[in-house]
């Protein structure tokens, strides 16, 4: 018999056909690589020449890469299809692909976001962004002054990416969140905090933990409370620094980040809000109310309270569960 591969959102023929996993075969020639050059073409555009070059369909590729056959790819079909292709980049950079490619953020590449990602649309879509991304960064290197960087603004474990760590965040809460009201109640945070994190927890330690993330003593943890939370969780789990996310939601250069920039970053994060609950947050992290938030400010603020001592105490994310229904 074989293993349930639905999905609880979608069943397909597909998913459910006994013979679909041992009927695949390899569609690439064994001798098809991706190779890994700094500065020369992308994931996305090698995969979009593969395929033209050997006039392979693109939906055999997607079955063979699909290897429970549930219809969908997770992050670690994608690492083991991409690694299958002799593509020795970090895991990182894989993981950057996947997201780039997951329009709706649910953590699976159905089979129309890989196609609209190889089509000749989406690989010029792409090497424009990587375009920008690059003068980005050159434009935030360019205005760094080492000496302004505060001597407590340190990377943080590493484990993550600041932005996957907060869309990561940001789906979590998503699925905790079954009677859908916008919030996680007592039982609800405990069965994320123990879905998300090593270890075995106690009801006392977690209540200790909701309770000082409950800061307004309602019950609930809202939304103003679990953004402000998940800045201070990603934070310390990557290897950015505040100035790191300063420079980056500092688009226009002014050496301050207004209500604007501030909402259009968090809703790049992956966190579906209003613009009323993002302004909730920034007046939270505007310490002295001006309307604009400074560097050092932003610093002071993301350092202290109990979101970054908390996370510290368990910085390390649970392992994937082999379950992949939705």
């Amino acid at each position: 018999k074989q293993a349930d591969r639905s999905r609880s959102a979608k069943l397909t023929a597909k998913a459910t056909n006994v013979n679909y996993v041992t009927a695949r075969s390899s569609c690439l020639p064994p001798m098809v690589k991706l190779e890994f050059v700094k500065g020369g073409k992308s994931i996305q555009e090698q995969i979009r020449d593969i395929l033209n070059e050997h006039r392979v369909k693109l939906i055999d590729l997607f079955r063979e890469w699909d290897d429970d056959g549930n219809g969908a790819l997770d992050k670690k079909e994608m690492r083991a299809a991409i690694a299958a292709l002799g593509y020795e980049a970090p895991k990182k950079q894989i993981d950057l692909f996947f997201e780039t490619i997951d329009d709706d953020n649910n953590g699976w590449i159905e089979f129309a976001e890989l196609k609209a990602a190889l089509s000749d649309k989406g690989v010029k879509e792409a090497q424009q962004a990587a375009i920008r991304e690059a003068k980005r960064k050159a434009r935030a290197k360019s205005r760094a002054d080492s000496s302004g960087v505060m001597d407590g603004d340190v990377a943080g474990a590493g484990e993550e990416d600041f932005d996957a760590g907060m869309r990561q965040n940001a789906a979590d809460r998503d699925a905790a969140d079954v009677d859908n009201d916008g919030k996680l109640d007592f039982a609800e945070f405990c069965v994320f905090v123990r879905e998300r994190e090593e270890g075995e927890f106690t009801d006392e330690q977690l209540r200790e933990r909701f309770d000082a993330l409950d800061e307004d003593m309602s019950g609930k943890v809202d939304m103003h409370e679990y953004l402000i939370w998940s800045l201070k969780d990603a934070l310390a789990r990557s290897s950015d620094r505040v100035v790191d996310l300063f420079r980056a939601w500092d688009e226009d250069g002014s050496g301050t980040v207004d209500k604007k920039e501030f909402y259009k970053a968090v809703r790049a994060l992956g966190f579906d809000i209003e613009q009323s609950e993002s302004d909730e947050v920034f007046n939270s992290l505007d310490d002295d109310k001006s309307g604009s938030l400074e560097y050092k400010e932003l610093n002071v603020m993301l350092r202290k309270g109990v979101g970054s001592d908390l996370t510290k105490k368990n910085l390390k994310r649970a392992p994937k569960q082999a379950d992949r229904s939705r």
